[in-house]
């Protein structure tokens, strides 16, 4: 805005920082700005959470009417001159609660991981997602559960009689397998 001498709007500010290549941007040859592409790996979210604190700030100032223009204030000078800072907080995203990963804790990653390739060939085969022929929930228990036999895999959380007919033998040659290992 600075730069440019022009009245822009919020949308208008937030492509030039993202270096859109839109019509308008181009017609108007906001492309040859030093700000222009400077955002390009943020989301459009973000740069406008720092616009708003920029207006909440009192560093610009938006427009009333039909098409509102942000300007910069006097307030604005010393921040862009350097003598004087720009600070907002920005929120942290809170991690999920993770759910306990069996696979990774109670039961053996090395089995999961062997089971979900198998898991993956199966589907692969059947051309239907991977959670169609287990759930990872289901791989968690049966790694946890380290059935020997079909009566046995019947009690994994997620394993009914078709899907044991139709997939149990693979996984309990698999598992069985890693328990010959050890």
């Amino acid at each position: 805005m600075a730069r440019t001498g022009q009245r822009l709007g919020i949308s208008m500010i937030c492509d030039i920082l993202r270096g859109s290549e839109n019509e308008r941007v181009l017609q108007m040859n906001l492309q040859t700005q030093s700000t222009y592409g400077l955002m390009r790996e943020k989301p459009i979210f973000e740069i406008k959470r720092i616009i708003d604190a920029l207006l909440m700030q009192e560093l610009l100032i938006q427009t009333d009417g039909q098409y509102p223009v942000v300007k910069l204030t006097q307030n604005a000078r010393p921040v862009l001159l350097g003598e004087k800072s720009f600070e907002m907080r920005i929120p942290v995203p809170q991690e999920k609660a993770k759910k306990p990963d069996k696979a990774a804790g109670d039961a053996d990653p090395e089995l999961f991981a062997r089971l979900k390739k198998l898991r993956a060939a199966l589907a692969a085969k059947a051309s239907v997602p991977a959670y169609v022929v287990f759930t990872d929930a289901t791989l968690r228990d049966m790694c946890a559960k380290m059935p020997a036999d079909e009566q046995e895999l019947l009690q994994v959380s997620g394993v009914g009689e078709r899907k044991a007919h139709r997939y149990g033998k693979a996984f309990l040659e698999e598992i069985n397998r890693k328990a010959e290992e050890e």
